[in-house]
């Protein structure tokens, strides 16, 4: 069995795509024997330098006809139609609904309450209860208790966007460091400010020890949703504030409005922490309970399992 995975991590897109197709290809790894799973698509590998990539396979130019089965994670019209028409098992992830993936094999679009679809594909699977988490997440779900004091703050923004600490960005942490530690996607680190940079290399830990997320509108927000951390979010484009404001609708994050800049999120996002209600953490750790399903990754691994075999 041979399957691949066609998606893009590149400055232009970022990091998400290739994140949730290696955490569905891994859990597929444990699922199938005797199964090679490769990638290819725009990967600028210098973007992978800081996880491990020595069990992943790429490959830059494939021949279609030596898979089973061709999974794509790309908005690219023409990644679309290169695939369309392969006489094998198609299965795509989307969260645009730009194609209606007409005989495709499964569409997957983990989105929460997704609207103004008109996929054509012979099975759909979507909402949450197909959300592709990291397992490592898994167990931050199962531990997590309500807080109403916090301490640690995580700041990302995607990697496409590195924060650069002005000077009126540090005094508002220099004003804030007794209280809080600042995690910071930046160049720029400070001690004396508690303020730690995140890397690829120490994302997860930071992101475990962290108490409120504050991120762009992508992956990141889903995750920290499903971690049960409370989060802020500040949407970089207009399909991430859609879905962000159905997540808010639900309590599962903030919607703190677009992007500007990082004073300005810093700054609004200090003042809704100090505002912050007891029945809006209430209702969040109730809502992440309710919406996300501790084993939606399995329900991935099972359907996607049901059709390549």
């Amino acid at each position: 069995m041979k399957i691949l995975f066609i998606c893009n991590a590149n400055a232009e897109v970022g990091f998400g795509h290739f994140s949730r197709c290696r955490i569905i290809a891994n859990s597929l790894k444990e699922s199938i024997s005797k199964v090679d799973i490769y990638f290819s698509g725009n990967i600028e590998m210098n973007l992978l330098d800081s996880i491990n990539t020595d069990i992943l396979k790429f490959i830059s130019s494939p021949k279609y006809e030596d898979f089973d089965c061709v999974i794509l994670d790309s908005y690219k019209k023409n990644d679309f139609n290169e695939i369309n028409n392969l006489n094998l098992k198609k299965i795509a992830i989307d969260d645009r609904g730009l194609q209606s993936f007409l005989d495709w094999d499964l569409v997957l679009n983990f989105r929460l309450n997704p609207v103004n679809l008109n996929y054509k594909s012979k099975e759909v699977c979507q909402g949450t209860d197909f959300f592709p988490f990291d397992k490592r997440l898994k167990l931050l779900r199962l531990e997590s208790k309500p807080k109403q004091q916090f301490k640690n703050l995580f700041f990302y923004f995607g990697d496409t966007k590195k924060i650069i600490l002005d000077d009126k960005s540090e005094a508002l942490i220099k004003n804030y460091k007794e209280k809080y530690n600042f995690f910071i996607s930046t160049t720029k680190s400070n001690e004396l400010l508690n303020c730690e940079e995140i890397t690829r290399s120490n994302f997860f830990e930071l992101f475990s020890k962290s108490d409120v997320i504050i991120s762009g509108g992508g992956l990141t927000k889903y995750e920290a949703a499903f971690s049960k951390k409370i989060n802020l979010t500040f949407s970089i484009n207009e399909l991430q504030k859609k879905d962000t404001e159905i997540l808010s609708e639900f309590f599962l994050t903030n919607d703190m409005g677009y992007f500007k800049n990082f004073n300005n999120s810093l700054l609004n996002s200090l003042e809704k922490l100090e505002n912050l209600q007891n029945d809006e953490i209430k209702l969040f750790y109730a809502n992440s309970s309710k919406y996300f399903n501790t084993e939606s990754l399995d329900n991935i691994t099972k359907k996607i399992t049901n059709i390549v075999i």
